[in-house]
Formats: C-alpha cells, sequence, structure tokens
C-alpha cells in the first residue's frame, strides 16, 4: 500500500503526532550536527574520531618533545602507537604518524636499530592507506632516508629521499614550500658525499620556490641561503658566498623578530 496514502488514513490526531514524531527527528539530527559543527570550531585540533586517552598520550608526547625531553616522552609515543592500533587499524595514515612520531624520538636519540623498524612499518602502512584513498605526505620516507645518511648507507637515503619527493610532489605539487624542504634534504645529502654541483643545482630550486612564496617560512629560506652559500664555498665561488651570507642572516634576523627562532 501507497505510504501517503496510509498516511491520508490516519485520523487527525494520529497525523499530527506522526507529524511531530517526524519533526523531532530532523531536530534532533539538525542539533546534533550543529554540536559538531560549534565543538569543532572551538577545539579545532581534537581528532573527534578518536579517544581521548589517545588524545592524551599523543599530547603529551608532543609537549614532552618539545621541552627536550625525549627519553620521557617514549613511554606516552609508545601507547600512542597501541592505541592506534586498535582505534585506526592498520591501513589508515593516523596510525602510520604514530609509528613515526615515536621513530622520530629514536631517531633523535640516535637509536637507530629501534627507529628503522618503525619508519619501515609506518611506511607500509601509509602505502596501504593511500591505496584506499587516505594518502600520508610522505614526511617518513624523509625521515628514514635521515636514519640512513647518519649511519652512511648513502643509496638508502638516496632512494628514501628520492621517494620523499615523489609523495610530496604528488600531494601539494612541485611549488610547494614541502617540495623545497624535500629537495633541499636531498641536496644536504649530495654535498655530504662532494656532488657539488648536484646539490647546488637543487638548492638554487629550493630557494626559487621559496622566494615565489610571498608568505615563505623565513627560518627555512635563511637555511637553504646558508646551504647555497656553503656549496659555492666548496666549489670556490666565492665571489656568491657573501651575498648568499648576507640574505641568509637577513631572513634569519627576520625569523626571530616573527618569534620563529633558527634552529
Amino acid at each position: 500500500m501507497n505510504v501517503f496514502f496510509l498516511y491520508r488514513g490516519l485520523p487527525k490526531s494520529a497525523r499530527w503526532i506522526a507529524v511531530s514524531k517526524i519533526a523531532c527527528r530532523f531536530l534532533f539530527l539538525f542539533f546534533f550536527l550543529s554540536l559538531l559543527l560549534l565543538l569543532q570550531s572551538i577545539y579545532p585540533d581534537r581528532s573527534w574520531g578518536q579517544s581521548l586517552k589517545l588524545d592524551e598520550a599523543q599530547g603529551r608526547t608532543i609537549d614532552l618533545v618539545q621541552q627536550g625531553k625525549l627519553q620521557e616522552a617514549i613511554p606516552h609515543a609508545k601507547i600512542a602507537v597501541e592505541l592506534g592500533a586498535i582505534e585506526y587499524g592498520d591501513s589508515h595514515p593516523r596510525f602510520a604518524t604514530t609509528l613515526n612520531n615515536l621513530g622520530l624520538i629514536f631517531l633523535n636519540l640516535g637509536r637507530f636499530e629501534e627507529a628503522e623498524p618503525l619508519f619501515l612499518h609506518s611506511i607500509v602502512v601509509g602505502e596501504r592507506a593511500s591505496a584506499m584513498g587516505l594518502p600520508s605526505d610522505g614526511g617518513v620516507y624523509s625521515n628514514l632516508a635521515e636514519l640512513y645518511r647518519e649511519v652512511g648507507q648513502y643509496a638508502e637515503a638516496e632512494i628514501h629521499y628520492k621517494q620523499s619527493l615523489k609523495v610530496v610532489e604528488k600531494m601539494f605539487g612541485a611549488r610547494h614550500p614541502k617540495f623545497a624542504t624535500a629537495l633541499n634534504n636531498l641536496a644536504l645529502l649530495y654535498q655530504s658525499q662532494s656532488r657539488y654541483a648536484e646539490a647546488g643545482q637543487m638548492f638554487v630550486k629550493s630557494l626559487e620556490i621559496l622566494e615565489e612564496e610571498s608568505s615563505h617560512d623565513a627560518t627555512l629560506l635563511g637555511k637553504v641561503l646558508g646551504n647555497l652559500a656553503i656549496n659555492r664555498n666548496l666549489q670556490g665561488r666565492y665571489s656568491e658566498v657573501r651575498s648568499l651570507l648576507r640574505r641568509a642572516i637577513s631572513s634569519a634576523e627576520k625569523s626571530m623578530l616573527l618569534g620563529h627562532p633558527v634552529m
């Protein structure tokens, strides 16, 4: 039987009850969605798809890392990994991020044997996520490359720096500051191998991208200028060094004025 005719066959009082129930459901749905939007506007950094325990573990990890208390951050980062695996599964970029974060702590502590499997696991999870349409930013490739550079495995480092370039370009484009950062990282690897001409080309390209941005990161710009100055000095192109250093110092001063100290 057609629902419309079934509705018309109801007594007038029953019709109002039915209409009231439907209206209440729509009002409840509207209220619920409005509440979510309000909460997200008040707490823009809150990840509503995860538990408070995971939020707390990640927040505590970040706080301790920012204070330089890397050893103390490890237990909290491990809790974040455990909860991330449970809440997101092994095909979600947020779980990949928890693995990468713990790996970064070990990397900065020089505990390379513990960092490597975490980065590799993060890459696997990230690739699964990408296959499902949930791409990650590729930062873990750069972190793994840095690990290999630290231990002198330059061929492996180059492979992963280049992979980082590919992922960043796919996600953000070849004129984005993140791509400029990836170029700078690969150039530093080449410079450490005395491949000065290749390194110089990448520093210049990185610099061009950053200078295109009207609101460029003064700290990053200063670093790239400084790296290029070293590169020119190593190649004996001394006439270029002074002007590059002046620009690097100017960027560093601007960064400090903006409250972004040069690291």
